[in-house]
């Protein structure tokens, strides 16, 4: 079942990431595997943003950075290596560290603005 798989990914004997088999399924949705588009930095702002907005929470509670890190990796099929260097030089650059989160900002604006567009059309 997928909820063991997850719950099992983060002990010892599991050290890599592991695809989602087809047809397995989570509830009554068939899974598909989830590819990870985007670069290892964005992933990484991602994590981060989750981690410290306090916006992911475990059954006990308690969980580190590196433990959603992991959890994100193998659910998106997309290991990272260097992690800790590659977040280092996210936060040094020198307009904008969060780049990905700012795309995401924008894409979710995008969304509003045109799901408010087609509200509006179906009044008129």
């Amino acid at each position: 079942m997928f909820q063991d798989d997850f719950v099992n990914f983060g002990n010892e004997r599991t050290s890599q990431v592991i695809p989602i088999e087809r047809g397995k399924q989570f509830g009554s949705l068939p899974l598909q595997r989830l590819l990870w588009n985007r670069s290892d930095t964005d992933l990484l702002e991602l994590v981060t943003a989750l981690y410290e907005s306090n916006a992911v929470k475990t059954d006990s509670g308690k969980f580190t950075k590196k433990e959603l890190q992991s959890a994100l990796e193998w659910m998106f099929n997309h290991p990272v290596k260097g992690s800790g260097a590659k977040l280092t030089k996210a936060r040094d650059r020198k307009l904008e560290p969060s780049v990905f989160m700012e795309e995401l900002k924008q894409a979710f604006s995008r969304y509003v603005l045109r799901k408010d567009d087609e509200v509006n059309r179906r009044k008129n």
